[in-house]
C-alpha cells in the first residue's frame, strides 16, 4: 500500500516552492486512510478495464492501449502525485476547440475534474467510479491517450491521406494488392512525413525528461495557410455550412510535404477544386484557369518538378480511351484520318496500315495522334516525373474554360494560357527562344513548304526544374489574403470529415 499525496500548483508553467517540500513521508502518517491508499494490482486492473471499454479508433489510441497492456511504465503519476506537466498539457488542450475539435472528445473536463480530485484528495469509494485507484488509473490513461493524439495529430495530421484517398475508386482490370479484395486507383501521391516508432518513443521521453512544454510547441504546424484558416474558423464571416470545410483544410495544412519547401520562391500550384493554376515567383503570382480530371478519372494529387516543354507533341492515347472510344471505329479509315490517328507497333516503332479490331485490342500496338493543329494535347505540353502519365498541357478545345465546373479530362491538367506559362518557366527571358516558342505554337506544321524551320523548336529542357504541386484545397487564401471557398468536386472533404468525426 502506498500513501498518495498531492502536489498543488498555482500555475501550469511555474513551479511553486512548497513550505513542506522537505518533509519525509512519515510526516503524513495521520493521512493513512483507506480512501487515499493506492494498490498497484488494483490500479492495473482498473487500467485494463478502461482499455477494454475504450472503443475509440484513432491510430494513436491503439498504440496507447498496447503500451499499457504490455505493462508500460506510468507516465504522469508517481508517489508524489501529479506535477505541472499535466497542467501544461491541459492548458494546451483547453483551447482544442480553437482548431475545430471537441473538448469532450479529448476528455478535457474529465481530466481536469480527476486532477482536482487527486490534488484535493476528493475521492469517494462508495460509488465505485471515483475511488482513488479508479481516478488515478483513468487520469493516467486519459493524459497519455490525449497527449499522444494531440502531438501526433498536430505534427503529422489526424488523418492518413494515403489510406483515405487511395481506397476510394476501384481500378477495373487491375490485380488487388495483398489483403484487399479489389484493386484501387491511386489518387494521393504527395510524399508526406509520417509518424514512426521513433517519434512515439521521443514523445514518451518528453514526458519523463520534463520537456513537454517545448515539445508541445515544436509539433505545431508552421504553414501560414494553417494559421489563416484557424483564424477564419472563428471569424464573424464564417458560415455554419463552411465549418466542416475549414476543418478539413486545416487538416490538409498539417501534412508536412517532404519534397516541397514553403520557402520555395518559384513554383507552380494547381488547386483542383478551384480549377485554377497559380505560378509563384517571389511575391508575384500569375493565375489562370485549368481543366482537371472528371469524377471518374480524377486528377491525382502529387508533387514533382517540371523538367521540359515539348512543342507540337504527339499524343500516345491511353489504353482506357482506346478500349472505350476508339476500338469501335476499327476499319474506319476516315475516322482515323480525320483525327490524325495512326497505329504504331511498340516493338518495331513502325506504323500499322491495317487497323482491325484485333490490332486495337492487342497491347502490342498503341494509337497515336500526330502533333500539330487539332491534337488533343494542344501545341505544348509541360512534362514532369510521375507514375500516372499526367501532365500540364494546352488543348484543342478551349471553349470549356468559360465554364465554372471544368472537370473535363482523363486526369491531365489543361491550362488556359500555355504560352504565358512557358515564358514563366524560363529562367532567362531570351527573346529568340520566346519567339521560337510562340511561332512553334501557332505555325501550321502540316504545311512543310511554308514552314520556317529556323523558328521551330521541338523540345526545351529547363535549366532549373520548377516544382509543381497538384493539391486539393476547398478553402484557400486568395490574392487579397481572404479565404475563398470552392466546391468539393471529388467529395474528398466528405470522406475526410467522416474520419475526423472521432475528434469533433
Amino acid at each position: 500500500m502506498l500513501l498518495f499525496t498531492a502536489v498543488v500548483l498555482q500555475s501550469c508553467r511555474e513551479r511553486v516552492i512548497l513550505s513542506n517540500q522537505t518533509l519525509e513521508m512519515s510526516a503524513f502518517s495521520d493521512l493513512k486512510r483507506n480512501e487515499y491508499a493506492l494498490n498497484s494490482r488494483i490500479l492495473r486492473n482498473h487500467l485494463r478495464n478502461i482499455i477494454h471499454a475504450d472503443k475509440d479508433s484513432a491510430f494513436t489510441d491503439f498504440r496507447v492501449r498496447d503500451y499499457y497492456l504490455r505493462d508500460g511504465k506510468w507516465m504522469w503519476i508517481d508517489r508524489k502525485g501529479v506535477d505541472y506537466r499535466a497542467d501544461l498539457l491541459l492548458q494546451c488542450l483547453d483551447t482544442i476547440d480553437r482548431i475545430g475539435f471537441s473538448r469532450e472528445k479529448f476528455c478535457v473536463d474529465q481530466m481536469k475534474n480527476d486532477l482536482r480530485r487527486v490534488r484535493e484528495l476528493a475521492f469517494d469509494d462508495s460509488t465505485g467510479t471515483n475511488d482513488v485507484n479508479e481516478v488515478v488509473a483513468r487520469l493516467e490513461y486519459n493524459l497519455t491517450k490525449n497527449y499522444l493524439r494531440y502531438v501526433c495529430g498536430q505534427r503529422y495530421g489526424f488523418v492518413d491521406p494515403y489510406y483515405v484517398f487511395n481506397r476510394l475508386d476501384i481500378a477495373e482490370g487491375k490485380p488487388a494488392k495483398k489483403g484487399d479484395t479489389v484493386a484501387y486507383q491511386k489518387l494521393f501521391d504527395i510524399p508526406i512525413e509520417q509518424p514512426s516508432s521513433a517519434f512515439f518513443s521521443k514523445a514518451y521521453k518528453q514526458i519523463r525528461c520534463d520537456s513537454i512544454d517545448s515539445f508541445l510547441k515544436k509539433v505545431q504546424p508552421t504553414n501560414p495557410t494553417y494559421q489563416r484558416l484557424v483564424a477564419y474558423l472563428h471569424s464573424d464571416s464564417l458560415k455554419e455550412s463552411e465549418k466542416s470545410r475549414i476543418v478539413c483544410n486545416i487538416e490538409r495544412c498539417r501534412w508536412r510535404i517532404t519534397n516541397f519547401s514553403e520557402t520555395e520562391k518559384k513554383y507552380v500550384l494547381v488547386n483542383v477544386p478551384a480549377f485554377q493554376l497559380y505560378a509563384h515567383d517571389d511575391d508575384n503570382v500569375m493565375s489562370m484557369r485549368v481543366g482537371c480530371g472528371k469524377t471518374k478519372t480524377k486528377t491525382p494529387l502529387l508533387t514533382s518538378s517540371i523538367k521540359r516543354m515539348d512543342l507540337n507533341p504527339q499524343w500516345f492515347i491511353p489504353r482506357s480511351i482506346i478500349d472505350k472510344d476508339i476500338v469501335r471505329h476499327a476499319g474506319n479509315k476516315s475516322y482515323f484520318d480525320r483525327h490524325r490517328y495512326y497505329v504504331r507497333d511498340r516493338r518495331t516503332g513502325k506504323r500499322v496500315n491495317y487497323i482491325s479490331w484485333g490490332v486495337l485490342k492487342n497491347p502490342r500496338y498503341v494509337v497515336v495522334q500526330e502533333g500539330g493543329p487539332g491534337n488533343s494535347l494542344g501545341r505544348i505540353i509541360f512534362r514532369f516525373d510521375n507514375e500516372f502519365s499526367v501532365f500540364l498541357h494546352d488543348t484543342s478545345s478551349p471553349e470549356f474554360f468559360t465554364r465554372d465546373y471544368r472537370g473535363v479530362s482523363h486526369g491531365c491538367v489543361r491550362v488556359q494560357n500555355p504560352f504565358d506559362l512557358a515564358v514563366f518557366l524560363l529562367e532567362k527571358k531570351d527573346k529568340k527562344l520566346i519567339d521560337q516558342i510562340a511561332y512553334s505554337m501557332t505555325a501550321d506544321i502540316t504545311e512543310k513548304d511554308t514552314l520556317n524551320k529556323d523558328r521551330m523548336i521541338g523540345t526545351y529542357h529547363l535549366k532549373h526544374e520548377i516544382p509543381i504541386y497538384i493539391a486539393y484545397y476547398t478553402a484557400y487564401p486568395n490574392e487579397n489574403n481572404q479565404i475563398s471557398i470552392f466546391p468539393d468536386v471529388y467529395g474528398y472533404d466528405r470522406v475526410m470529415y467522416k474520419h475526423l468525426r472521432i475528434f469533433l
